[in-house]
């Protein structure tokens, strides 16, 4: 019976079982401080943008001569025949530069920092225009205060924790 009592004492104190427990009210410091993180989380996403667009472009360059260098050796190789000497040259130095390049293509990775960069991108703009659909709503009409602030407080620091360097 006691047990019982107990077990009824711990549910009313929860969050969801507590009717007593007031609502924090909209005020402006809460609005500006949403403001303030949006600001900063667009200006996160510019750097990642920029980034981004950095790595794909060193991506694409490292990835031009690997395409390229095939074609050019093969039609080399079918335009002045295959006993040529200069073609054992050619055909050499090719497959060379080829594997030096493909080598610090894979070993920069530049492929994968972008996509992440992108995600970061993405994702600190995502944030973004959640807080900008919240302020945009009457504040009758929005979810507590301090629920919207610690939901948006955790995502930022998990982001933020998470989110490749820059």
């Amino acid at each position: 019976m006691d047990s019982e009592k107990e077990d009824e004492d711990k549910m009313s104190n929860s969050v969801s079982l507590d009717i007593t427990r007031t609502e924090m009210k909209w005020c402006e410091n809460h609005e500006e401080l949403l403001r303030k993180w949006s600001d900063e989380c667009t200006e996160y996403a510019n750097i990642h943008k920029r980034i981004s667009k950095r790595k794909k472009l060193i991506y694409y360059i490292f990835q031009f001569p690997i395409i390229t260098i095939p074609f050019i050796l093969g039609f080399t190789a079918s335009y002045y025949g295959e006993d040529t000497e200069y073609n054992k040259y050619l055909s050499s130095f090719g497959n060379m530069t080829l594997g030096i390049i493909s080598g610090i293509n894979a070993f920069l990775n530049y492929s994968k920092e972008y996509v992440q960069h992108e995600t970061c991108e993405n994702r600190y703009n995502e944030i973004c225009m959640d807080i900008e659909s919240i302020l945009v709503k009457k504040k009758r009409y929005r979810q507590a205060s301090d629920l919207v602030l610690e939901k948006y407080t955790q995502k930022i620091e998990a982001l933020n924790k998470y989110s490749i360097s820059i």
